[in-house]
């Protein structure tokens, strides 16, 4: 009986493997492929890494573990957020970088105002503080790309702009 047993369940699991694989779909010219490849994108954190490599930042940066705690502080539904990667430095200057993929218009909007509070709020503490980082505070970049939020508090922020351009473009 066990060996009965034993093989009904060999040829139900074989069975349910077969069924499994799938026919590949090859594409039928090279134009699909091209154009399959024009819809890959880059997440937010690879969209971040390219930016960081091609803006002068401070070294300090470091990719925030908790981006939409940050974002929920400025009363963001982040439910509308697909996608977010964020680079924060320690504190002792301004540098921040962050790609944020809205899933709507509602959320972008929300998005792009509670980075321009976070930029206020920045900008009071290094008042004082640092006063030093408070220029590349009045020039950081919020830029919308579609339904991409970038922003970058650095030294070249014009820099930061061409690159950005360059990347979601």
């Amino acid at each position: 009986m066990k060996k009965i047993f034993s093989l009904l369940l060999i040829a139900a699991l074989t069975f349910t493997l077969c069924s499994c694989g799938g026919k590949e779909e090859t594409p039928s010219s090279s134009a699909d492929t091209s154009a399959s490849a024009e819809a890959v994108s880059l997440s937010a954190e690879e969209s971040a890494e390219q930016l960081l490599s091609q803006v002068e930042a401070n070294a300090d940066l470091e990719k925030s573990e908790f981006p939409l705690i940050t974002l929920e502080k400025y009363d963001v539904d982040t439910s509308g957020v697909s996608d977010i990667c964020w680079y924060v430095g320690s504190g002792a200057s301004a540098d921040e970088l962050a790609v944020i993929v809205c899933a709507d218009s509602e959320t972008l909007a929300s998005v792009k105002a509670a980075i321009n509070s976070r930029i206020e709020y920045l900008r009071d503490g290094y008042s004082d503080y640092g006063p030093d980082q408070v220029p590349k505070i009045d020039s950081a970049l919020v830029a919308e790309y579609g339904n991409t939020v970038v922003y970058c508090i650095c030294e070249d922020s014009a820099a930061a702009k061409a690159a950005a351009d360059s990347i979601f473009a």
